[in-house]
């Protein structure tokens, strides 16, 4: 019997005005964060990225993540160097492990950053 939820009973996930990131949990863990320059990259992104996460959470755990693991994880971020024009992912320890950061920033501000949680159980052994 598969633990595979369909379509239908997964919850909508839908953006808070003004929202220009996500963090997201996949197990019980945080995995990956995404942000964008303004509220309208994101948008364009949205559904694409909901989407790689519900696969990438097919097989794992069917636990949710805790808010609190989201708000020290945002709190890790702000001492990283998100909002720095990093072409290739670089390598930046932290207490949840290796994160690969990589973002693209011109004069004027972030246009977009990623950050994957190299100590998420999925990510550990990539």
């Amino acid at each position: 019997m598969s633990s595979r939820r369909t379509d239908a009973e997964l919850r909508p996930v839908t953006r808070i005005p003004g929202q220009r990131g996500v963090i997201i949990g996949i197990g019980g863990y945080i995995a990956v964060a995404e942000f964008f320059g303004g509220q309208s990259g994101l948008a364009a992104r949205w559904d694409g990225i909901i989407a790689a996460a519900r696969y990438e959470a097919q097989h794992a755990q069917n636990r949710e993540t805790p808010g609190y693991l989201a708000r020290d994880f945002a709190t890790l971020l702000e001492r990283t160097p998100v909002g720095d024009n990093l072409a290739a992912p670089e390598q930046v320890a932290s207490p949840l492990g290796p994160l690969a950061v990589s973002s693209f920033a011109l004069a004027f501000g972030l246009i977009h950053a990623a950050v994957f949680n190299g100590g998420h159980p999925a990510l550990a052994n990539a």
